[in-house]
């Protein structure tokens, strides 16, 4: 980009005399194809070859509408040498439309030359759908995006009273921060679909007032592709979130406690075995990156060693560019990254398994996790709400309810954030104390009544045997 020539030249690049200014050049002495465009321009965006980044501007010829046009061009610039050995890289773009599918395919082919005198192509075809809301799911599509920014909304509302209640400590948990970059992702998704439509409408309509001229659509691709990216996040994200909720699932609650015991070893084994990768890229690059295009640079050898861990086989390139060096440093590999070093990280894993599943307990999660997305689920289509409206009323209390005390005193004792499992065993144990009260009240009463019973008997007693000697008296008196 540097040192890219930016001047203008008449036919076989014979510069122009600098005692004409460059407003009053015309198109007889220099002809369209040897004028330099900008990048504004030609509304293009800079873009990465193989071998270089290029700015989006250059020398640009058009090929027209026909082939019989085409061809006439490039034998005009054939001719009067347009591309020779001062041209770096050589672009060809079209766009096609397949009405059948309504899909809108820009293709770029890219030819760029080397010092040496060698080519290297490149190409890249990227598939759009421009007209949205066509057929018979187009106004599906659109009711489904007016929820999507509905539940955004009602999502950033909540990350905002969230974020004005905690205030600093809002960031020191981390779902309270994965909340926040989803909502700011699927804010940013919202934002670029409006300005793809602003630069839909704008190539469109430089379409629409000459379809012979070429158009480019490369703006409209980067938004496209920006906004991919950022619904790619989004997705990412609730992936975490979802596997959060399981949290309570006896497998995910193990796995999660697997990892998180194996970190100290996970972290020595990648430190081991990016030691050992490194002098197999270093050597894959230095002797096969002039020979084989996988190789031909430190991180696509990089990359290319990790797709062979994947399974992707470069024994046949290999051999072909050294029939000694390619097999020996393929089975090397082989043998010691695949056989050896996967097996140890297996091994570890493995470990780690075994050690949590003999320590961890039993835990009743599955049908606590059922019945509160059952019970969220009846509160979000009011089932609730239709049952306490079709219930009787409740009748008053004769006595006095003290529930709530207990609750703050059990909030206060125990906590607000206990498991389900220990709140269950708490008011199990609440309960148990219950019933012994219950039950020393019971036998309470019966001693009472056994006690009283006992007095009446003595009562009774003590009547008989005062009226025998007032009895006795008498006849003794008589």
């Amino acid at each position: 980009m540097q040192d890219e020539d930016t001047n203008i030249y008449q036919p076989y690049w014979v510069p122009v005399p600098s005692n004409i200014p460059a407003e009053n050049i015309s198109h007889d002495i220099c002809p369209r194809p040897w004028r330099y465009h900008t990048t504004t321009d030609l509304k293009g965006v800079p873009m990465w070859g193989t071998t270089t980044v290029y700015s989006g501007g250059g020398y640009v010829a058009e090929l027209g509408y026909y082939i019989s046009k085409a061809q006439e061009v490039i034998k005009e610039l054939l001719t009067h040498n347009w591309i020779d050995r001062r041209s770096r890289g050589i672009f060809m773009e079209l766009t096609v439309y397949n009405a059948q599918v309504n899909l809108f395919s820009v293709i770029t082919l890219l030819a760029e030359t080397l010092p040496t005198g060698g080519v290297v192509t490149f190409r890249r075809i990227d598939t759009i759908r421009i007209y949205r809301y066509l057929g018979e799911l187009g106004n599906v599509v659109l009711a489904a995006e007016l929820i999507i920014c509905l539940v955004v909304l009602f999502f950033l509302y909540k990350v905002i009273k969230r974020l004005y209640h905690q205030r600093l400590a809002f960031f020191k948990k981390f779902w309270n921060l994965v909340d926040l970059l989803q909502v700011l992702f699927a804010l940013v998704s919202i934002a670029l679909y409006f300005v793809k439509i602003v630069s839909l409408s704008e190539t469109m309509k430089d379409l629409s007032e000459n379809p012979f001229v070429f158009v480019s659509f490369s703006i409209l691709l980067t938004w496209n592709e920006i906004d991919t990216y950022m619904i790619a996040f989004v997705v990412f994200l609730t992936t975490i979130k979802f596997l959060h909720l399981l949290r309570y699932n006896n497998h995910i609650k193990l796995l999660n406690q697997t990892f998180s015991n194996m970190r100290k070893e996970i972290l020595l084994f990648m430190v081991q075995f990016l030691f050992w990768l490194l002098p197999f890229v270093l050597m894959s690059h230095i002797t096969f990156g002039a020979h084989l295009q996988d190789f031909i640079s430190l991180p696509s050898a990089f990359q290319a060693m990790l797709n062979a861990l994947l399974g992707a086989s470069y024994f046949h390139d290999l051999e072909q560019v050294d029939r000694v060096i390619g097999p020996a440093l393929f089975f090397s590999y082989s043998l010691l990254m695949e056989l050896i070093l996967i097996n140890m990280f297996v091994s570890i894993i493995n470990a780690a398994f075994e050690d949590k599943e003999s320590t961890m307990k039993d835990s009743e999660t599955d049908p606590e996790l059922v019945e509160f997305i059952m019970k969220r689920l009846k509160e979000i289509l009011g089932f609730n709400m239709l049952f306490k409206s079709v219930s009787p009323q409740r009748e008053e209390k004769w006595y006095v309810d003290d529930s709530s005390d207990d609750q703050d005193e059990f909030r206060r004792e125990y906590g607000r954030n206990l498991r389900p499992k220990s709140a269950l065993i708490l008011l199990n144990d609440k309960m148990s104390s219950l019933q012994d009260s219950l039950r020393k009240i019971s036998v309470i009463e019966e001693d009472e009544e056994m006690l009283l019973e006992l007095m009446v008997r003595r009562e009774h007693d003590s009547l008989t045997s005062l009226r025998s000697e007032g009895a006795e008296t008498t006849e003794t008196s008589v």
